[in-house]
């Protein structure tokens, strides 16, 4: 068997010819950064779809009479997710008093949570929900 020697496509010459200093673990850094990091687009979709995703599981829950959603997604590093719910529980009339029934508000955040990891790895998501009276 024979060694091949692998070209020097950076030597400081092609370098410096693309305006590019030496190669450090900063540059690299950078350069995988610029790579990876999502566009506004891709982060609008992403935001979209994830909202799409929790209006089914918000619906799809019991004692529920409406509710508003807030959600961003961002992107530094690593991918955040923040999701503010505001919930209306239904009312039941009991003896002379309408009652508010009880919503599982840690099952829908548990279960927001859990889809959103299963969408996006390595996000760090934060789900509050707030019970209007």
């Amino acid at each position: 068997s024979s060694i091949v020697p692998i070209p020097n496509f950076f030597n400081n010459s092609s370098l410096d010819k693309l305006g590019i200093g030496t190669i450090d673990d900063n540059l690299i850094d950078n350069l995988i950064d610029s790579i990876t990091e999502p566009t506004y687009d891709e982060l609008l979709n992403l935001k979209n779809e994830l909202e799409d995703k929790i209006h089914e599981i918000i619906k799809n829950e019991e004692n529920i009479s409406s509710y508003s959603l807030d959600v961003s997604v961002e992107y530094d590093k690593g991918y955040t997710c923040k999701c503010n719910i505001e919930i209306v529980p239904e009312k039941t009339m009991g003896f002379k008093w309408l009652f508010r029934k009880n919503v599982n508000t840690q099952y829908i955040i548990d279960k927001i949570n859990r889809m959103i990891r299963e969408n996006i790895l390595g996000i760090e998501p934060e789900v509050n929900i707030t019970i209007i009276k």
